[in-house]
């Protein structure tokens, strides 16, 4: 019983992880997208659709 639930708990760690690793990842796409259109919003606007 107790290790059924010790890998659960790690299952739920590694969860998390993998979902910061991703965040990281997205935002720092987002920032390169941001550069490369030189901030200009509407451009941004463009670019994405």
């Amino acid at each position: 019983m107790y290790e059924v639930q010790h890998w659960g708990i790690i299952g739920k760690i590694m969860e998390v992880q993998r979902m910061k690793e991703l965040l990281l990842l997205w935002s720092s796409l987002q920032s390169n997208r941001v550069a490369l259109v030189g901030g200009n919003h509407t451009a941004a606007r463009f670019c994405t659709r």
